[in-house]
């Protein structure tokens, strides 16, 4: 699949609209499209972009993809290149696994807390749309990554009957079938 041009992530974001402006902004949005591609690609484990590897993009994830991809450059752009506020906005937007008001406390779900849920992303919703996108192999290695235990598929084997200890078969008597 190709990478969103500037233009339609312009459309789909008034946010990196107004960050990045028509002419002035250009360069520097390519460049968070190219970051945005590679970083999804490599988490779902589909082809997006000149240079990514893995599984093409089905024709009905497209939108999804291309969704994704501008969503995940609204949160870097907020997270990492913007204003100190922008930052400091972005770490507890969406985030906030706890909350309590007597004595004041709350508590941020981070990059751990995902990991430790199985999330590909800190925002759920985030999390969700990459998921959707996820090839299977990619899905079999982030879950034996999260739980520590192959899936099903991988643990499946044949078995020779004949080559048991003691040559017992099928019947469980020696050389029975």
């Amino acid at each position: 699949m190709d990478a969103p041009t500037v233009e339609e992530v312009r459309k789909r974001s008034d946010y990196l609209a107004g960050k990045f402006p028509a002419t002035d902004g250009d360069e520097e949005l390519a460049e968070w499209i190219a970051a945005a591609d590679g970083l999804v690609s490599s988490l779902t484990g589909r082809a997006i972009g000149p240079e990514a590897e893995g599984e093409d993009v089905p024709a009905a994830l497209v939108a999804l993809a291309k969704r994704v991809i501008v969503v995940k450059i609204e949160a870097m752009v907020a997270g990492l290149g913007g204003n100190f506020a922008e930052r400091r906005s972005s770490i507890s937007s969406g985030n906030l696994s706890s909350f309590s008001a007597g004595s004041y406390a709350e508590s941020y779900f981070g990059p751990e807390v995902a990991a430790k849920a199985g999330m590909l992303d800190p925002n759920p919703m985030i999390a969700d749309m990459l998921w959707a996108m996820t090839t299977e192999a990619k899905k079999e290695e982030w879950l034996l990554k999260w739980q520590g235990v192959e899936p099903p598929a991988a643990m499946a084997q044949s078995f020779e009957w004949e080559q048991r200890p003691g040559g017992y078969g099928r019947s469980g008597w020696p050389g029975g079938y």
